[in-house]
């Protein structure tokens, strides 16, 4: 919180790209991603576009240069950062359309507020997967139905070991005491893609995952970055109508590391006869989706490796 604090003091007048922790691109650069991972977002005709975790608009200011005709408002944990927002973006008129808040909880912002729901670059600084569902469920309920969501610059669990050698590569030798001297809080989150698609069929939405070097996308940490686009349904199903599924969940798929010790689940639909463990400790349960405890015990809950370096560290 403070370094941003900190970024916003100093840049408050630089690009919003700078203010926001991007420096290392030009604008033409930074641009030129943004167009990238939105080119699945339907952005047609005068639009509605909120993003969470805003911080001071350098996402969907350069989303709004490339379509002129959408609205635009966002929230941001930052309060100097969502001021240089209002300065830089917002219409001088009414309310405010940038505020502060916490992306997890929006109780200021109705249901089906806006047409589309952005984030980019802030699932990883999240404390935990449970705070990444919370987000998510957040975006959908104020999303329209028939809307979109795009939640981009999300790290892979699966490719976790990717993202630790690249960084014993860029931060030296050092980079193992380093990190042993941190808090749990200051390290980054990675997150299955499962995750995502268990929230997309709870909503009965479809999604679409997307690797960042599938999208052209080739700065350094894009290699185990990826992005998932929602399209919400025109009739949005009541929890009743949600099929129920047998649910049995393989821990080593959802998060391949230090598994060992926890029972081997798959996934199979309902009535189909359960496959023989390598331990025996299958595990059976109904649930109209996945049960996220069960991910929680697989997932390493990691921070922001350092929230000091820049935007994609």
């Amino acid at each position: 919180h403070d370094i941003y604090q900190n970024k916003a003091a100093k840049h408050a007048d630089a690009e919003l790209h700078v203010t926001g922790g991007y420096d290392m691109f030009t604008m033409e650069q930074w641009d030129d991603v943004v167009s990238k991972v939105t080119r699945r977002l339907p952005l047609e005709g005068k639009l509605h576009v909120h993003e969470c975790g805003c911080g001071s608009g350098a996402f969907i200011g350069s989303l709004k240069k490339q379509h002129p005709e959408i609205t635009l408002s966002g929230v941001d944990y930052v309060q100097a950062l969502v001021d240089i927002a209002n300065k830089r973006l917002g219409t001088g008129e009414g309310e405010p359309a940038f505020k502060q808040g916490d992306i997890r909880s929006l109780p200021f912002l109705d249901d089906n507020f806006t047409d589309r729901t952005v984030s980019f670059g802030v699932f990883q600084y999240l404390n935990s997967a449970d705070d990444a569902r919370k987000a998510t469920e957040e975006m959908f309920r104020i999303t329209k139905p028939g809307g979109s969501i795009a939640i981009m610059e999300v790290s892979d669990s699966a490719r976790e070991q990717v993202a630790v050698d690249l960084r014993k590569k860029t931060h030296g030798a050092n980079y193992d005491s380093v990190q042993a001297a941190k808090p749990p809080n200051e390290s980054h989150l990675y997150l299955p893609k499962r995750m995502f698609t268990d929230i997309a069929a709870r909503h009965g939405a479809t999604v679409d995952i997307v690797d960042h070097t599938d999208m052209g996308i080739d700065y350094p940490t894009a290699t185990y970055r990826f992005a998932a686009y929602f399209t919400l349904p025109s009739d949005p199903p009541t929890s009743s109508s949600v099929p129920h599924h047998e649910v049995i969940v393989d821990i080593e798929e959802v998060h391949p590391r230090d598994t060992s010790s926890l029972p081997h689940q798959e996934i199979h639909p309902k009535d189909t006869p359960l496959p023989s463990s390598r331990n025996g400790h299958n595990r059976r349960f109904h649930s109209p989706v996945l049960d996220t405890s069960i991910l929680e015990s697989a997932i390493t809950t990691h921070r922001a490796d350092s929230l000091s370096t820049d935007g994609f560290d």
